[in-house]
């Protein structure tokens, strides 16, 4: 039985929660190669989508000062 890939905001989630805050472009990398989440088409995830998820889930993600992407629930 094949594992679930996790949906990309889900994805950041893990990466957040074992690195800590960490930079969109770093993000995206880490994604891209551990390859917790994977397109569709199987194409890379590009830093767009990364911002992209911030703003669709306000809720859980935001932007600190030092631009790194954060956890709401670890406030």
């Amino acid at each position: 039985m094949m594992k679930e890939k996790l949906k990309l905001h889900e994805a950041m989630q893990a990466i957040i929660k074992k690195l800590g805050n960490t930079k969109p472009k770093h993000l995206t990398w880490i994604i891209n190669n551990s390859r917790l989440y994977e397109k569709r088409d199987l194409f890379e995830i590009q830093v767009s989508q990364i911002h992209a998820r911030i703003s669709k889930y306000p809720h859980l993600f935001y932007v600190n000062e030092n631009k790194e992407v954060c956890l709401k629930e670890w406030d």
